[in-house]
């Protein structure tokens, strides 16, 4: 495998407050010898016997005592904050998923045994009024500016965790503190709400701080060490960070915590990589109408490329292994190359989400997948890194870009210059776009100087790549377009924000008939007019798909009968054992028991055809009663991969 490495290439040049634990979050502390994640074991059981498939619903207060506003934000941008820090957190997690619960009434009742007797279960997000606070934070610890804890139950007995966020402007206590999630127009004093909710949600969720001893891990914390040494500049670092993306991300040492926590559920979930036919737009497509691309593991929700001149899909994930996966499939969903590594070194793995995009130049054609590796739990830093290949075929040839602090990195491909594209973030924060020839080598970088709170994957025509963008403006997070001119050398055409239009969590677009954008913005899925920002999005109800559990990607490319097809790629959760035959199972006969037809991943056993062990018995006495899914009759199209990709379609611009 042929790697080459590219510098920098430019045209331009807590503590307790009550009986229950509160973790707080700080502004400052100082770095100590410490493990890569510290968990407490018997917060992720104590989910687990709640949340159904390890799903929690996160609430915003609207009680007197207790209204977000407090924090000097509106309640309904306070809920933006909320669903975006869900839609990060979604996008790195296998479980738990989070999700939105709404806004209650219920208070936090100051000066009770239990404060939270009458609120739902699940998470609640709050702030504290000033006037009930007599001077005393509410999260202890000095400097402390927000909270989370998860040791209280309801009357019901359901688990009740909740995160403070402090109040802004409260006499004697943080009388400075702002919350803003805008960097460029915020004072110096401005925290940062999306990166704290992330934070504490962890702590709720049991991560406890990465930068503290083994003995204060154990001691002061209640948690248990990891085996690495660490820590890297991860969110449950108590220390805060200037750059605002690199925080608002899971890191390596964060990830690890939750699957030290959590692993041992994952096996019950079956997340797999799966593809859905998007051709009843603005209607959204049944989640049985799925396709499975792959029986693999999924650790971060696959992505598709928008690539309209062809009749082929590339999809990629990243699996069990932290392996960053690729697959082609045709305008159908069916399997054309089965999926492989794209890279078998150390530096093939990842933790955070890849991108892919296909390309030409004359009449060959290539594949594109990048993604952010080298990631350690000892420093900041990783490293963009891109595969490229004639269209599977032959071997990969990689590349490395300079080291970057953030972990977004996104791909696109422009027909009019024939050259990749390739967005990251530099260590200022500010948006960079590198092209790249088929060979996968550099050409020109540039620093568009421009500072926004996320890239997405482009939709890319005429000479120019049109990336979404998350920008805050006034009350919201909105969705924006970057567009970059290709053609002619890298130049920001235009940057325009489309105020009303929510942008949560990882967004892309992909170009529909006419002057439309498909967009997606975490689980969002609707239509933009690609001339006009200020337009209204269809359906004016964005609708969500597959309860909002993992993110979405869009897929644009030739349909069958010539206009622009779509499809939807996302992850299933099919849990095992719930009596219920979804793909990728092929039984489930109500537990996860050998030996009785149907094993523990819902797979019928050798020399069992149906998953029944005798037909008739009952679950009483331990046979299977259980449906056999039909078999896949796409599995067995593999071997028309040949023939398939000499039928490839394609529009270009001669």
């Amino acid at each position: 495998m042929a790697v080459r490495i590219f510098g920098q290439v430019s045209r331009k040049s807590a503590s307790s407050f009550i009986s229950a634990t509160l973790v707080c979050t700080l502004v400052t502390l100082a770095p100590m010898t410490a493990r890569a994640y510290c968990v407490v074991n018997h917060v992720a059981d104590q989910w687990s016997m709640q949340a159904s498939a390890l799903r929690i619903p996160v609430y915003v207060s609207i009680a007197p005592n207790s209204h977000i506003e407090h924090t000097g934000a509106s309640a309904e941008l306070a809920a933006r904050w909320v669903i975006d820090a869900i839609a990060r957190h979604n996008e790195h997690v296998t479980a738990p998923k989070l999700y939105f619960g709404g806004f209650h009434s219920q208070d936090y009742m100051l000066g009770v045994n239990n404060p939270v007797a009458l609120r739902p279960g699940g998470i609640t997000v709050q702030s504290i009024d000033c006037a009930l606070l007599q001077d005393k934070p509410f999260c202890a610890g000095e400097n402390a500016i927000a909270c989370g804890g998860s040791g209280f139950e309801n009357l019901l007995m359901e688990r009740v965790g909740m995160v403070t966020l402090n109040p802004a402007q409260c006499e004697n206590i943080n009388e400075n503190i702002t919350w803003s999630s805008l960097e460029a127009a915020s004072p110096a004093n401005a925290k940062d709400p999306i990166r704290v909710l992330l934070h504490e949600l962890g702590h709720v969720l049991g991560l406890q701080h990465t930068n503290v001893s083994d003995n204060q891990c154990v001691s002061d914390q209640g948690g248990q060490p990891g085996p690495q040494p660490g820590p890297n500049e991860g969110v449950m670092r108590t220390v805060g960070t200037s750059i605002w993306q690199r925080a608002r991300s899971w890191r390596r040492d964060d990830l690890d915590g939750f699957e030290a926590l959590y692993g041992p559920y994952w096996d019950e979930l079956l997340a797999t990589p799966m593809w859905w036919a998007d051709d009843g737009f603005p209607d959204l497509p049944s989640p049985t109408d799925g396709r499975p691309l792959s029986a693999d593991f999924v650790r971060i929700a696959p992505v598709s490329t928008s690539a309209p001149w062809s009749a082929v899909q590339l999809v990629a994930w990243v699996d069990e292994d932290h392996r960053v996966r690729r697959v082609l499939i045709d305008r159908f969903g069916a399997i054309v190359s089965d999926h492989t590594v794209v890279d078998p070194s150390g530096a093939g793995r990842s933790w955070h989400t890849p991108s892919v995009a296909l390309g030409y130049q004359g009449q060959a054609e290539y594949e594109l997948v990048a993604w952010t590796a080298h990631e350690q739990t000892t420093n900041t830093t990783v490293t963009p890194r891109w595969a490229v290949r004639a269209i599977d075929s032959g071997e990969w040839s990689v590349f490395e870009g300079p080291e970057q602090v953030t972990t977004r990195v996104i791909a696109g491909f422009d027909e009019v210059s024939e050259r990749f594209v390739l967005a990251r973030f530099s260590n200022d924060g500010t948006a960079m776009f590198m092209a790249i020839d088929p060979d996968g080598s550099i050409v020109e970088e540039i620093d568009s100087g421009l500072e926004v709170l996320d890239l997405g994957a482009p939709a890319c025509l005429d000479g120019s790549c049109i990336f979404p963008t998350s920008s805050q403006v006034d009350e919201g997070l909105w969705l924006g377009r970057l567009e970059l001119t290709v053609e002619g050398g890298l130049e920001v055409a235009t940057f325009q924000i489309s105020p009303g239009l929510d942008s949560f969590g990882r967004v892309g677009f992909a170009e529909a008939d006419g002057d439309g954008l498909r967009v997606v913005a975490g689980q969002q899925r609707f239509e933009v007019d690609r001339l006009d920002p200020f337009a209204p999005p269809v359906p004016l109800a964005q609708p969500m798909f597959l309860d909002g559990d993992w993110p979405l990607s869009v897929t644009s490319f030739t349909a069958a009968n010539g206009p622009t097809g779509h499809g939807l790629v996302s992850a299933l959760v099919s849990p095992c054992g719930d009596g219920v035959v979804e793909d990728p199972e092929q039984c489930d006969d109500g537990n996860r028991l050998e030996g009785d037809g149907c094993d523990a991943q819902c797979l019928i056993e050798d020399g069992d055809e149906t998953g029944e062990t005798g037909g008739v018995a009952p679950l009483e006495d331990n046979g299977c009663n259980c449906a056999s899914a039909d078999p896949r009759p796409w599995s067995a199209l593999a071997w028309l991969a040949f023939p398939v990709l000499a039928l490839w379609r394609r529009r270009r611009p001669w």
